[in-house]
């Protein structure tokens, strides 16, 4: 990532992780930023009174590292859809901490990247690509987050595009190896998104899609 007038920064995904996974290992600054661009390369962090960007410090590096190492040092595990989502709880948390909420459009990013990695055999993080084709107004642009989540492909990275659309949300994913895989919404999902959060609440209607089996939530296509 560029930054204005000074060197560059290296972001890494293993020291967010460690992060969500050791909260109380890290200190938050009370200051909010958001981040500004200054062209096609290079963006800035500016401090705004409504940013939703906060910096944390480690207060124990002995104990972060440690936590890394146990963390390479486990056996790989292979993403299985099909097994509904093996830890529902920790699942939530997980998506909590890193967005904010339990939101419906956040769960259901989240649950698209997962999918997208077991239709295409994809490990995730470095071998696929996606796009993601959304209105980029709340709630329904936190599908992006959700993506970023379930697949890997992180804005740090590169290896996700964001694109403006006014219509049903839907991502494609691109295997290094020329697999693709579109998957959408299917087109009665956002209307009974908008049901749910006006009869049960942001929080419900989010596990409700964390809960339901993928066939009644997507569509799918090989391309």
């Amino acid at each position: 990532m560029g930054i204005a007038n000074g060197p560059h920064l290296k972001v890494y995904d293993e020291l967010a992780a460690a992060a969500l996974i050791e909260s109380d290992a890290t200190e938050t600054s009370e200051s909010s930023w958001s981040l500004d661009r200054i062209d096609t390369d290079c963006i800035r962090l500016k401090p705004a009174v409504d940013g939703s960007i906060r910096i944390a410090t480690f207060r124990n590096t002995d104990r972060v590292l440690t936590l890394l190492r146990e963390c390479w040092n486990r056996p790989m595990r292979t993403h299985d859809h099909h097994d509904q989502i093996q830890d529902s709880l920790s699942t939530r948390e997980f998506l909590k901490a890193f967005h904010g909420h339990l939101g419906p459009y956040v769960v259901l990013g989240y649950r698209m990247g997962r999918l997208a990695l077991e239709e295409s055999g994809s490990q995730g993080h470095f071998d696929i690509s996606a796009k993601v084709y959304t209105n980029l107004t709340p709630p329904p642009s936190c599908l992006i987050d959700g993506v970023q989540l379930g697949s890997g492909c992180t804005l740090g990275k590169r290896n996700i595009e964001v694109h403006a659309t006014g219509g049903t949300p839907y991502a494609v994913f691109a295997t290094k190896d020329g697999l693709n895989v579109t998957i959408r919404l299917r087109p009665e999902i956002p209307s009974l998104i908008a049901t749910l959060v006006d009869e049960k609440g942001v929080e419900s209607a989010g596990k409700f899609f964390l809960e339901k089996e993928w066939q009644s939530l997507f569509e799918v296509a090989h391309n």
